[in-house]
């Protein structure tokens, strides 16, 4: 074999690689996405906070560990639904999962654009995206 047929096929291969690595995070995605819209939002301890949305903003919850930004998360989630806007629409995504240790920044647009394939008439309307632990995706 020559030594350029030899660098071809290890190419192919890492090609080969990369695109089932792909396929999978896009499955995690997927499946991740699915199991919150379809999951009923945790019954937790009720946090007193006043928090004010900007519309068209992006809004942060920063605090101590285990202080409770989870929760506060689920809280407004169930707040909105209360309010009438629908589970599809509010997109809960937790990035503390092992499956997700080769997600990068630059990936972060697959989210929408699977929420997007999954709920084509939600992503038509008024989308609000949960991210929970953010900071473990590298250059966020």
């Amino acid at each position: 074999m020559k030594r350029h047929e030899y660098l071809d096929f290890k190419n192919c291969r890492n090609r080969y690689t990369l695109d089932f690595m792909e396929g999978q995070l896009q499955q995690v995605i997927r499946e991740k996405i699915l199991s919150a819209a379809e999951s009923p939002v945790p019954k937790l301890t009720r946090r007193d906070i006043a928090f004010p949305l900007i519309a068209g903003k992006a809004a942060a919850v920063i605090g101590m560990r285990r202080a409770g930004k989870t929760t506060f998360l689920h809280q407004i989630r169930g707040d909105l639904m209360a309010g009438g806007r629908s589970a599809e629409g509010l997109v809960y995504f937790n990035f503390e999962d092992e499956r997700l240790g080769s997600f990068k920044a630059g990936s972060l647009h697959e989210i929408p654009e699977m929420h997007a394939r999954l709920f084509p008439e939600a992503a038509n309307g008024k989308v609000t995206l949960f991210l929970d632990e953010i900071q473990r995706v590298p250059g966020w």
